[in-house]
Order: C-alpha cells, then sequence, then structure tokens
C-alpha cells in the first residue's frame, strides 16, 4: 500500500482511488503479463531483485503463481478453478518459458494444476512451495519539506 503523510481536506489520501489502482495496475503489470492469449512471468522486473506473487488472474480464468529468485524464475503454478466455463477445445493455456523464452502450450482443463520448474513440469504437487513471505519493513521513497511518501504501512 502507497499513501502519503501529507494531510489534505480536500483530496483524498494517495493511498485511495484512481491513482492507486493505477499503480497497482503497474506493479502487477511488471510481475504477470498477460495479452493476446500468452501468459508471461516478471517480463518489467529486474532479474536481481527477488519477488513472489501467488493467485494472480491471467486471461482465460488462470490463476498463477511464481518466484524469482536468485536471478531467474524458480517455479510457476498455473491453476483454472473447477466449474470456470471456457469455449469448448480451449483448455490449453500458452505460456512464455522464463527458462528458453520460447512460448509452450500445456492443457490446463478446469480444476486442473499445474507446476513448472526449470527441470520441467513438477509431478508431486507439494514439491514446490511458495517461500514464506516476511512482513516488509516500510520505507520513505520521497520526503521533503512538505509531504513524505512512504511504501509500506508506517508503524505508529
Amino acid at each position: 500500500m502507497i499513501f502519503s503523510g501529507r494531510k489534505s481536506a480536500t483530496r483524498p489520501p494517495l493511498g485511495a482511488g484512481p491513482k492507486t489502482a493505477c499503480r497497482l495496475t503497474m506493479v502487477t503489470e511488471t510481475l504477470l503479463q498477460s495479452h493476446g492469449g500468452v501468459i508471461r512471468l516478471f517480463p518489467g522486473w529486474p532479474p536481481a531483485r527477488e519477488a513472489q506473487f501467488a493467485n494472480l488472474v491471467a486471461e482465460g480464468h488462470v490463476e498463477v503463481s511464481a518466484r524469482m529468485a536468485g536471478g531467474q524464475v524458480a517455479f510457476v503454478t498455473l491453476h483454472r478453478p473447477a466449474g470456470v466455463s471456457l469455449p469448448e477445445n480451449s483448455s490449453d493455456i500458452r505460456l512464455r518459458s522464463p527458462w528458453t523464452g520460447q512460448v509452450e502450450t500445456w492443457p490446463l482443463p478446469p480444476g486442473a494444476s499445474l507446476t513448472l520448474t526449470p527441470d520441467g513440469p513438477v509431478t508431486e504437487p507439494s514439491a514446490q512451495q511458495p517461500a514464506p513471505i516476511e512482513p516488509a519493513q516500510p520505507r520513505v521513497l520521497y520526503a521533503d519539506a512538505h509531504a513524505t511518501l512512504w511504501l509500506g504501512r508506517k508503524r505508529a
């Protein structure tokens, strides 16, 4: 959550409204993109920085979870919830492989999950668990005499 220390009676805080929605879209687009039927992982994320996300929704009703660690994608899990209605013969998903750069096609019918690693598909579903997410410490992104812009929640 992004918010400001500046108080104003005429506008909502920085953590509310359309600007925040734009910022959230910007961040999620650096982690996951799915345009034109192809899912892309971490397309705008610097490889030197670790990142992890869970259950972001891509085109085709696909929930995507992935982790970037040590400069490469450690795993990606794709899940299509049961009960999702799809056009006939369209249960395949297309993923730009973060390891080869090639667009790969994988079958993913409703109710199914698929976990991929640099070594290929994982048959044991629990083999690749997301790392525990540590609480982020708030940090100041910008400060001047008039305002302070924080990333995270400022604890009292």
